[in-house]
């Protein structure tokens, strides 16, 4: 089964969030999307959201942009779950798990995961289900062909050959952005062998309801396409209960 609520919230700039806005029905899932701001009045005010440790993350950024997507990305992801558990935003405490997956201390029940990329961030909520998200930019690369021998499995690799050459940028970030949710709404970094999951991605769409994988020792996990702004390819996946 698909989620019972998915709402993907498309929010040009900072969200103007409320409680109102937050409903996440029992064992459903809520994204929201949203534009990073060149404004540094703006990461003055979200610094103060942040923990010691994310502070100490984010001066380590040499690239002003990095940082300040960092510090937006953080802090709106605070603000999301404070309202969402009556806490004051500062005060959660994040743990991480042994491949970097974080979580919230005592809040085992609410669930998220964040992944940004270009001018954008994407977060997403579950009340009681691992997720994880992946929003990736298209863009050209001369190792392309290498990239896809990386991640592809045999058989995408085989439909990969027969694509057009226009259409082979925009299906390869599609495809990369669906393996990497994949492996972070189990918990894994990429070294669990990304070339050895078939998304079905190719060359059809994945369908809107979603695509049932099953994964080697980690079992059932639901696949999701979402929609970007254009230019962008994003994903979200489900860790199915056994």
């Amino acid at each position: 089964m698909a989620p019972d609520c998915l709402n993907l919230q498309i929010v040009h700039g900072m969200p103007a969030l409320a409680p109102a806005d937050l409903s996440v029905p029992r064992g459903s899932v809520r994204a929201w999307l949203f534009r990073f701001v060149d404004d540094e009045s703006l990461q003055a005010r979200l610094l103060p959201l942040l923990s010691g440790d994310e502070h100490v993350r984010a001066q380590a950024f040499v690239v002003s942009s990095a940082r300040n997507q960092y510090v937006q990305t953080r802090a709106v992801l605070r603000m999301l779950l404070g309202l969402v558990l009556d806490r004051p935003p500062g005060s959660l405490v994040l743990d991480y798990g042994p491949y970097g997956k974080p979580s919230l201390r005592d809040h085992n029940d609410c669930c998220f995961n964040v992944a940004h990329s270009g001018d954008y961030a994407l977060l997403a909520l579950s009340d009681g289900r691992q997720l994880g998200v992946d929003i990736e930019r298209q863009r050209d690369t001369s190792d392309l062909d290498a990239l896809v021998r990386m991640v592809f499995s045999p058989n995408e690799m085989l439909a990969w050959a027969a694509l057009p050459e226009v259409d082979r940028v925009a299906k390869f970030f599609s495809i990369w952005a669906a393996k990497e949710a994949l492996v972070k709404a189990i918990g894994r970094g990429l070294g669990l062998g990304i070339a050895d999951l078939d998304v079905g991605g190719l060359p059809a769409p994945v369908p809107r309801e979603g695509h049932r994988l099953s994964i080697d020792g980690f079992g059932a996990c639901r696949l999701l396409p979402l929609s970007a702004p254009p230019g962008y390819a994003a994903a979200l996946a489900l860790h199915e209960p056994a």
